[in-house]
């Protein structure tokens, strides 16, 4: 099962990130991705969550819904990068389905993939305008 996690955000600006902490059965919150989560830690105020997929990018990075990735196609552990060989992908949740689509279909939760996290929708709209449709 993978940990239910959130990125909090106000607006477009990340303010801190929610984990539940089923030992204590309580939310914990924090300001980093980096995993320091404390019950102590007030609630941080939010208008809206990004939830963690489960998934980290071949840097160890957290992949959030709404962060734009690039896929590296079958070129992982290679350092062969050409634009004729990658695409880039926002990470979206499917509600019919309940599931996260595009790159992510087929990963395991806590994998490690042939993706790297280059921004979000929120902070980098920019370079999701530049994806193809």
């Amino acid at each position: 099962m993978r940990e239910l996690k959130f990125r909090l955000r106000e607006g477009n600006k990340i303010v801190g990130y929610e984990r539940w902490n089923s030992l204590e059965g309580k939310w914990c919150y924090g300001t980093r991705s980096d995993g320091v989560f404390d019950i102590r830690n007030p609630f941080i105020p939010h208008t809206y969550k990004d939830e963690f997929t489960g998934l980290l990018d071949k840097n160890g990075a957290e992949i959030y819904e709404g962060d734009i990735v690039v896929q590296w196609n079958d070129l992982c552990g290679s350092d062969y990068h050409n634009d004729l060989y990658h695409k880039n992908l926002v990470v979206k949740w499917e509600r019919e389905m309940a599931r996260f689509v595009n790159c992510l279909e087929g990963y395991a939760a806590g994998g490690t993939l042939c993706l790297e996290v280059i921004g979000n929708v929120w902070e980098s709209p920019e370079k999701a305008n530049a994806l193809p449709s």
